[in-house]
Formats: structure tokens, sequence, C-alpha cells
């Protein structure tokens, strides 16, 4: 009778190794390359480009339909894109800027918690420490 037992080999990535089978691991989104950027940013890029353009083109066929020469209606589009894409910018450069400050703001409260935390669990400690060293020798 061949009797074979199944060794169990630990995974060398535990996070992995606990995921269930369903669902798809970290190191994936990492591997791609990808980096996400929030909702609210993405909507706000998204809407600028569109009113950017929008407003290039509308400028242009209103200046084709009031009776001005292709090449004027050209210039008359891209400065409209021009003047509104620099406003734009600045307010995508604004919300940007106040996002990342509110996480870096968020992220040196949580480090903060974390250090004073830390100290008072070194203080608890050495103080049962000391107590256990003068129970023991005095």
């Amino acid at each position: 009778m061949n009797t074979t037992t199944n060794k169990i080999q630990p995974a060398a990535n535990n996070s992995v190794a606990a995921q269930p089978q369903g669902e798809p691991s970290p190191n994936k989104a990492k591997a791609k390359g990808s980096i996400q950027i929030p909702i609210l940013l993405e909507t706000i890029f998204s809407l600028s480009r569109l009113v950017v353009l929008f407003t290039g083109l509308a400028t242009t066929i209103i200046s084709l339909w009031a009776g001005a020469v292709f090449w004027m209606a050209f210039l008359r589009g891209a400065a409209a894109m021009f003047s509104i894409g620099i406003l734009l910018w600045l307010v995508c450069w604004q919300i940007n800027h106040d996002t990342l400050e509110a996480t870096r703001l968020e992220l040196m409260a949580s480090l903060e918690l974390a250090r004073k935390k830390e100290a008072e669990d070194k203080q608890k400690a050495s103080e049962g420490n000391l107590g256990k060293f003068l129970e023991t020798h005095i």
C-alpha cells in the first residue's frame, strides 16, 4: 500500500495566501503600474477637458456662422480654448493641491497619534519592569 503525505508549503507572501480565491491580489494592481485617481479629481479633470473642447468648437462654429474667414474663426477658437484652458487648469491645480495637503495632514495626524501611543506603551512597559525589579531586589 503506497501512502503519501501531502505537505503544505507556506506561502512566501502571507497576504496573498490569506486572500479568497475570487478576489484579485493587491500585488497585481501594483504590477500593472496603474495609479488610481480619486473620483472627485477624475471628474473635475474630465469635465474641464470637455468644457475646453466644446468652448473652442462653439466659438469656431459661431464665428464661421457669423461670416468670419476660416483662419479668423480658427484663431478665435484657439484663443477661447487657451484662455478657458488656463483658467480651468488653475482650478484643477488648486483642487489637486488642496486634496494632497488634506491627505498629508491626515497622515501626519495618524503618525503623531501612533508615536504618542508608542511612547505611552514604552512608558507603561518600563514602569512595569521597574516595579518587578524593585519587588525582586528589595
